[in-house]
């Protein structure tokens, strides 16, 4: 895990230390989002990124019901037969 401080200035913002921004590859003008969850805990994550695989999400929804339709998709999609 890493620990890393930042201190509150008079206009209430901060910087983000450097071991952070480059870990969540952050650049100027990126937004974060801070979530705080009922226990107080609080967690920031970039804003409005989504996983390299997003846009498969729900992709066989509605028309692959089993594991073989599903490989079968998977194989013509690569352009194979077998």
């Amino acid at each position: 895990m890493m620990r890393q401080t930042s201190k509150i200035t008079s206009k209430g913002q901060i910087t983000l230390p450097i071991a952070i921004r480059r870990l969540l590859a952050l650049k100027e003008g990126d937004r974060v989002l801070f979530e705080v969850d009922d226990s107080g805990n609080v967690r920031m994550r970039p804003e409005g990124r989504e996983g390299r695989f997003a846009k498969y999400r729900g992709v066989g929804v509605g028309h692959l019901k089993t594991q073989q339709q599903a490989d079968e998709w998977l194989k013509a999609l690569r352009g194979r037969k077998e």
